[in-house]
Order: C-alpha cells, then structure tokens, then sequence
C-alpha cells in the first residue's frame, strides 16, 4: 500500500455526495448533498471561527451561557459551510429548493436528524479515501 491510498485531503476538498435517510426505516430519500469533508481547508476554517464566535458569546453572556437557539444557530451556519451544492431536496410545497448557503444553514438549523447526518458524513474520513 502507498501512504497516497490515505489521502483524504484531495476528496474531502472537492466533496462527495450524500444521500438524506430516513431516520426510522433507514431507506433512502432520494434527497442528496455534495459535502466537503473534515480534512478540507473550507471545513477547517469554519470550525475555528464557530469556537472564536463562542468563545466571544460564552464572554458576553458570562453565567448564564449560550442560549441553545444562538448556538444552534452558530452551529448550522458553520456545518453549512461543508455543503456545497444539493439536489432533488424538495419542500413541502413540492417544488424543489434550490441550493444557496443561506439555504443549507437553514435546513440544517430546521431540521436537526439531516444536520446529524451531515455532521456524521463530514467527519467520516472513509467517506473521502479514493475508490
């Protein structure tokens, strides 16, 4: 083997595609994101400016905290860096949303079981090994 075959930097910088499950029958949504991984630079950067921004936050609120709303929120917005494009992700109305970040940091903050996914699949570095 050829420490190239550990190489999770080069995928985890142009992404791979996901696919939304169901979080009780396991089955396929058919709903899929293009994800940047942990190892990317972008999902990196992101990461240090979430603790900055928490560490101002945990200063300005002293004891009593973050409230979760605001953290929440910190969190979504830093996670949504990672996607980078979606499709087939329809909302109620039936018609398909299409990709912006501002979208992504809102369904992540939305809806908590696709940022767990999200979340899971980023840090998953096999999911950015080469084939």
């Amino acid at each position: 083997m050829k420490l190239s075959a550990l190489d999770t930097r080069t995928k985890a910088t142009t992404g791979a595609e996901m696919e939304l499950f169901h979080p009780v029958s396991g089955e396929g949504t058919g709903m899929f994101l293009n994800l940047l991984g942990h190892d990317s630079d972008a999902v990196q950067i992101a990461g240090t400016e979430l603790k900055r921004k928490r560490l101002k936050l945990a200063v300005e609120k002293g004891a009593n905290g973050i409230p979760h709303d605001e953290d929440r929120a910190l969190l979504a917005e830093a996670m949504a860096i990672a996607i980078t494009d979606w499709r087939n992700i329809v909302g109620d109305d039936g018609v398909e949303i299409p990709y912006s970040a501002p979208q992504a940091a809102l369904m992540l903050r939305e809806y908590p079981v696709v940022a767990e996914q999200v979340e899971a699949f980023v840090y998953n570095r096999a999911n950015f090994l080469k084939s």
